[in-house]
């Protein structure tokens, strides 16, 4: 080879230290790029899918309240998972607090008014005593003086004979 041809030949005896650099730089780049495609997926992901009939599969429950009234908070949303015994929404409590309020007032009523009838038992009693002793009473002044039994026959026809000479 002549000395032009050498100088128009690419060189092949490049620095080593250089080349590894250039390497090092090379797949750092790739990495970073592979490192932000990966975090844009992982963080943004394919969230435009499309399709002309897809089903969802998931399970439609229907809730009816035990009681009526007004909802205050709703503590779930659509979508979100719930287990049974969660709280999905809360009811204002003053319907109820008020029909507690006026059942106890009534249970109170109650209590007062059969306490009311006890004491009345024990005046009841108290007055049928006294009309059974007045009762008593008119049963003795109405009937004969008690006069004792004879023990024999003769002694009967005495009590006989005493009696028709009062009469």
């Amino acid at each position: 080879m002549t000395m032009t041809e050498q100088k128009n030949m690419p060189s092949t005896d490049v620095d080593p230290v250089r080349r590894r650099s250039r390497l090092i730089w090379i797949a750092g780049g790739v990495i970073a790029i592979a490192a932000v495609v990966a975090s844009w997926k992982l963080l943004v992901g394919d969230v435009s899918r499309e399709t002309d009939d897809a089903y969802v599969s998931g399970h439609s429950v229907l809730l009816t309240p035990q009681v009526a009234g007004t909802i205050t908070m709703i503590h779930a949303d659509n979508t979100d998972r719930v287990k049974a015994g969660d709280v999905l929404i809360t009811i204002d409590s003053t319907d109820a607090q008020i029909e507690l309020d006026a059942a106890e007032a009534q249970l109170a009523q109650a209590v007062r008014t059969v306490r009311g009838q006890y004491a009345n038992v024990g005046r009841a009693e108290a007055d049928i005593g006294v009309e059974q002793a007045a009762l008593d009473k008119a049963r003795a002044d109405r009937s004969p003086p008690a006069v004792p039994l004879p023990a024999k026959k003769s002694d009967m026809l005495a009590m006989r004979y005493a009696r028709r000479r009062q009469l």
